[in-house]
């Protein structure tokens, strides 16, 4: 005849719960866990497809400039001008290419005055 102690059983009891319910918050904890890894691969993804689609405009603007620089540099050219005060003599100036062809360029009067001014 076994005789159980009611206390002991209550114990026994209430440590089975105690064992169901730490293994059910175990599970929830694991589960909430790869939800949040989950949820931080998704936020990778997407942090790297803005990082690509950064660099793809970073590539367009540096061609635009590229572009423009190659615009801008095609239109600077090198020609001479006479001035009539000096015969015989010609400056090398820089221009901006207007499509007159090969001339020379006609005296800047303002600019050979305060050429002079300055000797």
């Amino acid at each position: 005849m076994t005789n159980s102690n009611p206390v002991f059983d209550g114990l026994a009891e209430g440590l089975a719960t105690i064992t169901v319910d730490l293994e059910t918050l175990r599970a929830s904890e694991r589960l909430r866990i790869v939800n949040a890894l989950e949820r931080q691969t998704e936020l990778a993804e997407t942090n790297l497809a803005v990082q690509q689609r950064i660099a793809d405009a970073a590539g367009r603007q540096a061609e635009a400039l590229e572009i423009i620089a190659a615009l801008f540099a095609s239109t600077i050219g090198v020609g001479n001008v006479t001035c009539g005060h000096e015969a015989g003599v010609t400056q090398t100036v820089n221009f901006l290419r207007t499509g007159s062809g090969r001339k020379d360029f006609r005296c800047d009067n303002d600019s050979v005055a305060n050429a002079d001014d300055s000797d």
